[in-house]
């Protein structure tokens, strides 16, 4: 499967206390993203920093930087 559908559900809770991250995911719905960097999304979501934390990899960070997914060695284009 190349395009892999996604769920984010946040509690009313949620919403109401981090208005910026509920918008952040609203944002990123049509960006094109590449699962291996699933993982920087989810520090992002959880403001959790380490060195190995890249903003450009995190689909919800305004400094996403989308790369090129690739499909039986070709650019995959939708």
């Amino acid at each position: 499967m190349i395009e892999i559908p996604a769920l984010v559900w946040v509690s009313k809770k949620f919403r109401e206390r981090y208005p910026e991250k509920v918008s952040a995911i609203n944002s990123a719905v049509d960006r094109p993203y590449r699962t291996d960097f699933l993982i920087h999304a989810l520090l992002d979501l959880m403001d959790i920093r380490t060195t190995s934390f890249d903003a450009t990899k995190s689909v919800l960070n305004e400094k996403f930087e989308p790369r090129p997914r690739i499909y039986n060695g070709s650019p995959y284009v939708k």
